[in-house]
């Protein structure tokens, strides 16, 4: 065997290999019912799941044009995987906007009641303490 042949066969067995592990990732979602999957989701999750899905067949898709000796930058995949693309950014920026309004709800509130309640209270036993050292001051005199 030459060394072509030799590397060919590594490239081709690293492609099978890879196409392997890509289909044993996939297998326990594709062998699930999408519609009882996307029950367990929430609705960002399962837009996170729809996008990332789409993206693995158009991608897979993509590899099998180039191993036909097509070039793929001038079929419509490439122009399908950019649409994909900005709905990959649409779901990120909408989790982000969840996860920056998780936080902003976790922040501590001042409870404006409460603190009046306090402020009042502390301020009628200051008055009270003062009233009291008058009136021992005015007694010892």
């Amino acid at each position: 065997m030459s060394l072509l042949a030799s590397e060919t066969h590594a490239k081709v067995a690293a492609v099978q290999s890879s196409l392997s592990a890509v289909e044993s990732h996939l297998a326990p979602l594709l062998a699930k019912n999408p519609k009882e999957v996307a029950r367990h989701l929430g609705a960002l999750e399962n837009a996170e799941l729809q996008v990332s899905l789409a993206y693995a067949a158009a991608s897979l898709y993509f590899c099998h044009l180039l191993s036909q000796g097509v070039d793929p930058s001038d079929h419509p995949i490439r122009q399908e995987l950019d649409r994909i693309q900005l709905y990959f950014k649409k779901v990120r920026a909408t989790a982000d906007e969840a996860a920056e309004k998780e936080a902003s709800r976790d922040r501590i509130r001042v409870d404006v009641d409460a603190a009046k309640r306090i402020v009042h209270h502390f301020a009628h036993a200051a008055e009270a303490s003062v009233q009291r050292r008058v009136e021992a001051a005015a007694g010892r005199s």
